[in-house]
């Protein structure tokens, strides 16, 4: 099967999305002997250009970058894109088009359309109910009225959600296969760190975004940080890199906030591992992959109200689970986390531990193989 994989970003913007589409494209190849043409973006990213085309897996993945080289946000970077994209495949065999959100919905539909061949679209986490209290005003408004056309307003032969709630917001697309993130637990158990014995290590991994909360975060330490010793190790980039740093400083945080910007691989294995917990408090999240990747290095995780999180976290027993954009509550349980034994802890991580061996990689690539086999009878 040749299969046109269509996602936006790819490094250095990285993220979940790209590990699904990347681990996806891996079992593809290695159990069902898939060929993949991945299309994404040229970018420009803090000076450095990235306009090199990749090849992975012995040839059998091979990643395009096209449309004008740009910033990320460059309309005009993201508006060539699309038709570039569209141009490079309009003659080429492709048995499936699988693009991502957000902005690969709309090649995908085009090609889709010309090529008549079958579409499918996945949504990793929907901002529809918060985008206007992320970013308010006119802003606010067209992107949500974006995400909302792309997510829900464009047929596809088939959408996927890694998020139940998505699945019941109004939508053209019927009966959405909900279908989660994986992990690869194998490479999890093959990597091993010592944890820090002087204080508790916190850790959160993600975007410097403020879908991700990490402002209330720091709100939440300034409320407590005279009554907590531990330490939550920032593992990222994103926009809001030079904003929370300067919070970090203008809340006396230095000793308990430390950002250590990108980790990748075994480097970030390693920090999962030596760390006692993991922290998301994140205003919209799907299911996040990183609950797995903590769960894989049998972590207890500490997160908020949003996604799926309330379905894998159970209280006091594999975590925590607070209130999105509340300060105070999520102040109130990092002191509970802070006064928690360290037997105690471990004990939440095993549990955490068993619950993953679910949400195997080679699991997720099957059902959605699955996915496929059924629009291409259709």
């Amino acid at each position: 099967m040749k299969i046109c994989m269509i996602i936006e970003a790819w490094y250095p913007i990285y993220g979940g999305g790209q590990t699904y589409a990347l681990e996806l494209c891996r079992w593809f190849i290695k159990k069902y002997n898939c060929e993949i043409e991945l299309y994404t973006r040229s970018l420009n990213f803090q000076g450095q250009s990235y306009t090199q085309n990749e090849s992975l897996f012995e040839g059998k993945l091979k990643i395009i970058r096209c449309g004008i080289t740009s910033a990320y946000e460059n309309p005009i970077g993201r508006i060539s894109w699309v038709f570039s994209v569209t141009a490079k495949n309009l003659f080429k065999k492709i048995n499936l088009i699988h693009g991502h959100a957000n902005l690969g919905g709309l090649p995908t539909k085009i090609l889709s359309i010309l090529k008549r061949i079958p579409s499918i679209f996945t949504v990793q986490g929907s901002g529809l109910l918060v985008w206007d209290q992320l970013k308010p005003g006119v802003i606010g408004k067209f992107n949500r009225q974006v995400e909302k056309t792309l997510q829900t307003r464009i047929k596809y032969s088939k959408e996927i959600s890694v998020d139940s709630l998505f699945a019941s917001f109004p939508n053209v697309n019927k009966n959405i296969k909900v279908i989660p993130n994986g992990v690869d637990i194998k490479k999890f158990d093959n990597i091993s760190s010592e944890k820090e014995t002087k204080f508790l290590k916190g850790l959160f991994v993600g975007r410097l975004h403020p879908q991700k909360g990490l402002t209330y975060l720091l709100e939440a330490l300034k409320l407590i940080k005279d009554k907590i010793n531990m330490e939550i190790h920032i593992i990222g980039s994103g926009e809001l890199d030079s904003e929370l740093k300067e919070k970090v400083k203008s809340y006396n945080l230095e000793n308990i906030v430390i950002f250590r910007g990108k980790k990748f691989d075994d480097e970030l294995i390693k920090e999962y591992k030596s760390s006692h917990f993991f922290i998301l408090p994140s205003v919209f999240e799907g299911q996040p992959l990183t609950i797995l990747e903590a769960w894989a290095s049998s972590l207890p995780t500490l997160v908020t109200d949003c996604g799926e999180n309330k379905k894998f976290i159970n209280e006091d027993e594999n975590g925590w689970i607070v209130p999105i954009k509340d300060s105070q509550a999520l102040a109130d349980k990092i002191v509970l986390v802070n006064n928690t034994s360290n037997e105690k802890l471990i004990e939440m991580g095993k549990i955490a531990y068993g619950n993953v061996k679910q949400y195997d990689w080679e699991n997720i690539t099957d059902r959605t193989y699955e996915v496929y086999q059924e629009v291409l009878k259709q």
